[in-house]
């Protein structure tokens, strides 16, 4: 755990949703996060990463709208440009002028745009490795099945990322091919492309409320040093390389 962060992503084409609308199921898909664990909890955001001093979610849920209305892309020259969507993000365990500690996770989101748009869970962050106790299975599980059916997407996919110069692949082994499924721990595609998919008997794979099919590589937390989650992480990788599309779509 002290080499590694862990993430949650999920990208879609354009879709038009309006600032109120965003701002119903961003605060959704906060309380099933909290819902699904209690640890997962106290959201707020903030305008520095190091020193959050923004606000906590709680207070601005009266006019959430206009908090999302104030987040809108804008151009090289400040003026909002709504067509790109809107950009909101929120920290768990939220204090005040403090940075956000090992057991904080994010959940980040560009929604409304009519070219693509993307959202990512994310426990801990480069250099600063996340407490284990938030990267659970059953967490994580519950964090990307509530990420696609609030916000319905092609694909989704967890994974960890190492970012230590030792790699964890043994002597001999091939290397992950580069994308950003790599490492991947769970791997979600819509029921479309998924439809004729052939998933092997070694890889972990069950259907998902929405008809889609998500593959497991490791129902613990998934560790980039053990052969045995990397082996099942790597046919899923190559699977969503084939199947999931370019990330940002």
């Amino acid at each position: 755990m002290t080499d590694c962060t862990y993430e949650i992503r999920s990208a879609w084409p354009g879709r038009k949703e309006d600032p109120a609308e965003i701002g119903r199921k961003f605060l959704a898909t906060l309380d099933a996060l909290t819902e699904a664990d209690p640890a997962f909890a106290n959201w707020g955001t903030s305008d520095v990463d190091e020193t959050p001093r923004g606000q906590p979610i709680a207070p601005l849920r009266t006019d959430f709208t206009s908090w999302v209305e104030a987040n809108v892309e804008r151009d090289d020259w400040g003026k909002a440009w709504p067509q790109l969507g809107y950009s909101v993000w929120a920290a768990s365990g939220y204090r005040p002028f403090a940075p956000l500690d090992p057991k904080s996770v994010s959940f980040y989101l560009t929604a409304g745009s009519e070219q693509s748009n993307r959202n990512c869970f994310e426990a801990g962050r480069y250099g600063k490795a996340p407490d284990p106790s938030i990267v659970t299975y059953p967490g994580f599980k519950s964090a990307l099945l509530t990420m696609i059916s609030i916000w319905p997407a092609p694909w989704a996919n967890a994974r960890a990322i190492v970012w230590s110069e030792e790699s964890p692949a043994s002597p001999g082994e091939p290397s992950f091919p580069k994308s950003s499924y790599t490492m991947a721990w769970m791997s979600y595609l819509c029921a479309e492309r998924a439809a004729k998919l052939s998933v092997p008997d070694t890889v972990l794979a069950e259907r998902t409320p929405d008809g889609g099919l998500l593959m497991i590589a490791a129902e613990a937390r998934f560790d980039p040093w053990n052969p045995e989650h990397r082996a099942r992480s790597r046919i899923m990788t190559e699977i969503m390389r084939e199947h999931g599309g370019n990330p940002f779509w």
